[in-house]
């Protein structure tokens, strides 16, 4: 098994742990989607430049941003974590697909694409 199924499993698993508890008892674990966020990021880099990447990895990302930020409102206390939450994933996401790391944005630094 290479680094990105490797870290892709454990993408998997994390994303369980944090949507299964967000869905059937609205609870939301920070820790949790911390480690998500995590994971995420070191895919991004382990993706970087890589024109051939695993559907079902960027299913995974897509879809527990969808479905966070359909939670939100229904967890009104958290709602507006929750969309935060889904907006970093989105934008993990979106580097990914364009070939970029997290390690390329600079915040307040313009990009010149």
């Amino acid at each position: 098994m290479n680094d990105v199924e490797s870290l892709g499993e454990e993408l998997r698993e994390a994303i369980s742990r944090f949507v299964v508890p967000l869905q059937t008892i609205r609870t939301v674990d920070q820790k949790a989607f911390d480690r998500i966020e995590h994971l995420a990021r070191l895919l991004s880099r382990k993706l970087k430049g890589n024109d051939l990447v695993s559907k079902s990895l960027l299913k995974e990302l897509y879809v527990t941003a969808t479905i966070i930020r359909a939670e939100a409102p229904y967890i009104k206390s958290e709602a507006a974590g929750l969309e935060k939450m889904a907006g970093q994933i989105e934008m993990i996401f979106g580097l990914i697909l364009r070939g970029e790391s997290c390690d390329d944005r600079k915040p307040g630094v313009p990009r010149v694409i």
